[in-house]
């Protein structure tokens, strides 16, 4: 959400990495409902991978 906004402050020729970064996830998202997951599992999947590079990022 910070990066939206920073973009939006930004002006509309900065948009175009957001709007990017977006598509890629709901793409992402439609992808494997399509393999037989619902929308929260892919959620929480994605909620893990990313607290998982978190924590190798930190250490």
């Amino acid at each position: 959400m910070d990066t939206l906004r920073d973009s939006a402050q930004a002006g509309p020729d900065s948009v175009e990495g957001p709007a990017r970064a977006i598509i890629a996830f709901v793409r992402q998202l439609l992808t494997m409902e399509d393999q037989g997951e619902t929308v929260a599992e892919v959620l929480l999947h994605m909620k893990a991978v990313g607290f998982g590079q978190a924590l190798e990022a930190h250490h």
